[in-house]
C-alpha cells in the first residue's frame, strides 16, 4: 500500500512521528511524505525510508491511503482522480468538501471518532 502523509493546514507539521513511518515501512508499505527534501526536517523522514514527495499533487495522486491531521481541503479532493482512495482525517464537513468528495468518489474516515488515534 502507498501510503501519502500530508501536511497540515496552519502548522505545516507532519503528523506522524519517524518511528510510525519506520514501522510503516518495516511492514512493507510505500510512506510518501509532503514537504521539500532540501528541509532538515525531511532528511529524518528519509532516514527510516519515505520518500519526500515535493508536489502536493503527485503525492495525492499516487497515495492510496492519504493521512492529514487536519480537514483536507475540496482543492486536496480534486487531485485524487476518483480511484480507490481513503483519506484519514480529522473531518469538518462543508457544502464545497462534501461536493468534491461525492463527485470523485473518496472514502473518508473521520480518526476523531476512533478511540485508538489520538493526534
Amino acid at each position: 500500500m502507498i501510503i501519502g502523509i500530508l501536511k497540515d493546514n496552519d502548522t505545516q507539521d507532519i503528523s506522524l512521528t519517524t518511528e510510525v513511518i519506520a514501522v510503516l515501512v518495516k511492514k512493507h508499505h510505500t510512506v510518501l511524505i509532503d514537504g521539500e527534501s532540501e528541509n532538515v526536517a525531511a532528511s529524518a523522514y528519509m532516514s527510516v525510508g519515505a520518500y519526500i514527495i515535493n508536489t502536493k499533487e503527485e503525492l495525492l495522486d499516487r497515495s492510496d491511503l492519504i493521512i492529514k491531521r487536519t480537514a483536507p481541503l475540496a482543492s486536496d479532493i480534486n487531485y485524487l482522480n476518483g480511484e480507490e482512495k481513503i483519506f484519514l482525517t480529522k473531518l469538518k464537513i462543508n457544502h464545497q468538501l462534501v461536493q468534491a468528495l461525492l463527485q470523485h468518489r473518496i472514502s473518508v474516515i473521520d480518526y476523531s471518532s476512533l478511540p485508538i488515534f489520538k493526534f
